[in-house]
């Protein structure tokens, strides 16, 4: 299952001070992205899990996960277009 698979900590996916002056990428959007699309990756692997009849016990959980991705990435997004 993809539970079993660390998610790296938001530290990790903060690129480092060099990288940040030499892009001029918008870094803390793409960490939040970066770490939402990570989160989705594991729901979308329990959902498959799930559809192919291994793990439909846990159809509740994996729905609360997905509604917590949507509503947490929802949040993120609002944040990032108020502050554009």
């Amino acid at each position: 299952m993809t539970t079993a698979i660390a998610l790296p900590t938001m530290d990790q996916l903060l690129p480092s001070q060099s990288y940040q002056a030499f892009t001029g990428a918008p870094t803390l959007f793409d960490m939040h992205y970066t770490h939402q699309m990570l989160l989705l990756s594991h729901v979308i692997g329990d959902v498959w899990y799930c559809l192919y009849g291994l793990g439909f016990d846990n159809v509740h959980t994996i729905k609360e996960n997905l509604e917590l991705w949507y509503c947490e990435t929802t949040k993120v997004a609002k944040y990032f277009l108020a502050h554009l």
